[in-house]
């Protein structure tokens, strides 16, 4: 249990805090029908967002949306569409908490936005990508979705060289501003949706004040150790993994605040991998062999780990990471092993409740799969990423099924830092040969057919 005592204080910490207070029972779900005022005609895809919480979708086909509310505080709930108004409904907490049932029905009307064409028919046809950010002075390197918010990394010629951060609102009006100082290395959003930038030596977190941005700054060291590993929450536990850059395989756990108890629930292992892994240590010559047991004694490693280490294994082309993600979608905890070929099921208690074959990382039967998942927080879907002539392609993932319910195509090539958010896949891009900057894109994710 040693391996678990560095990480048993800040995570209480964490756990304590107003995030865990809002349950399923104390919330509300708001439904009903989004349509064009002027034609009636229903709006799929519309754009659902409950102001200042991360909850928010889309409509479906029909035009249909739903999302969930807490009942403690009042809401206000932001529609908004291609070409129509956006509208904002507020619901007071006396509407909610007198709501005669667990839902109410709030229908929607929009209206064509000032100085579009009534005749404007929005298809399932292409749309070119809009531009979110752009500036012929700095370089967007990394983003972050903050609430409603967009918080970028920037630098003028080199990130190592100098970076600064800025926190914008949904229309690029910018709301604050800031240098980093170090080397700056990466930008970094924990399972709380804190965003940290990380420098050769400090690890800091970004802190949205009411005068601007501020900056707290952690050892690197412990930031490794104590933020890096966690990945999502689950009512009052912590999920978090032992994964280490090294070694094909480690565990899920949970850490769980009422107790402070540990446990894990999923070994993630690729089998042939370990198994080449481990030989690494048999192939070294007696002398290095001692060498690998002595210190393995003083780090707490393996002699196997060692060894890998020594002969360099990690670099070497037979050597890949293990790649199971995993992702909370409605209360149901989902690992998708890619080693097994299955994606794992387990409820709050952390009980397997059941597991669905996959096949979509086959490269026989799809071809260009880069290793990566991305999950929709809106709504909870969770796409894979393929690339073909320098092309992009999201696929979905139907978690009942195991099998693709829809392929968006990237408009540009090479495409970086890939997110999705409410339905729109963000990304950067610099156009080849260009003096144009990298920019932030956006355009809209295909719904799942």
């Amino acid at each position: 249990m040693y391996r678990f005592t560095k990480y048993r204080y800040f995570l209480w910490l964490l756990l304590v805090t107003p995030l865990f207070a809002l349950g399923q029972s104390n919330s509300t779900v708001v439904y009903g029908t989004i349509r064009d005022a002027k034609t009636n005609t229903t709006l799929p895809g519309a754009a659902v967002e409950v102001i200042s919480t991360r909850a928010g979708g889309t409509s479906d086909r029909q035009g249909n949306y739903a999302v969930r509310v807490s009942k403690k505080r009042a809401a206000t709930i932001r529609f908004s569409f291609v070409g129509q108004e956006s509208q904002e409904k507020r619901l007071s907490l006396q509407q909610l908490a007198s709501a005669s049932t667990d839902s109410i029905r709030l229908d929607i009307s929009l209206l064509i936005a000032p100085g579009v064409i009534d005749t404007m028919v929005i298809s399932g046809g292409h749309q070119e990508p809009d531009t979110i950010y752009g500036n012929h002075n700095y370089h967007v390197a990394d983003f972050a979705f903050v609430d409603d918010k967009i918080l970028f990394l920037l630098y003028e010629k080199r990130l190592e060289k100098g970076a600064r951060v800025m926190l914008t609102d949904e229309r690029e009006k910018e709301l604050g501003s800031l240098l980093i100082p170090g080397e700056v290395k990466e930008l970094f959003q924990d399972f709380l949706g804190n965003v940290h930038v990380i420098t050769k030596t400090k690890a800091f977190q970004i802190l949205i004040e009411s005068y601007g941005l501020d900056l707290a700054p952690m050892d690197i060291e412990k930031f490794n150790s104590t933020i890096r590993p966690g990945i999502d929450t689950l009512e009052n536990k912590i999920l978090f993994s032992d994964y280490r850059w090294y070694r094909p395989e480690f565990h899920y756990y949970s850490y769980a605040a009422k107790d402070s108890s540990v446990s894990a629930f999923k070994h993630i292992v690729d089998k042939p991998m370990a198994r080449m892994y481990d030989f690494e240590y048999y192939f070294l010559e007696p002398r290095q062999k001692l060498e690998a047991r002595q210190l393995a004694a003083v780090t707490g490693l393996t002699k196997h780990d060692v060894a890998a280490i020594m002969t360099d294994f990690q670099n070497t082309m037979f050597y890949e990471a293990p790649y199971a993600p995993l992702f909370v979608v409605d209360d149901t905890v989902m690992v998708f092993d890619h080693h097994s070929d299955l994606i794992f099921k387990y409820n709050r208690k952390m009980d397997l409740i059941d597991s669905v074959a996959i096949d979509y990382h086959e490269s026989k039967l799809h071809k260009g799969w880069k290793r990566m998942l991305l999950k929709d927080e809106a709504d909870g879907t969770v796409h894979a990423l393929y690339q073909k002539h320098g092309y992009f392609f999201l696929k979905g993932i139907d978690t009942m099924k195991g099998c693709i319910v829809g392929t968006t195509k990237l408009s540009y090539k090479y495409a970086e830092k890939i997110r999705i958010k409410k339905g729109y896949v963000y990304y950067i891009f610099r156009p080849h040969g260009s003096l144009q900057n990298r920019f932030l894109y956006r355009e809209r994710l295909e719904k799942n057919q």
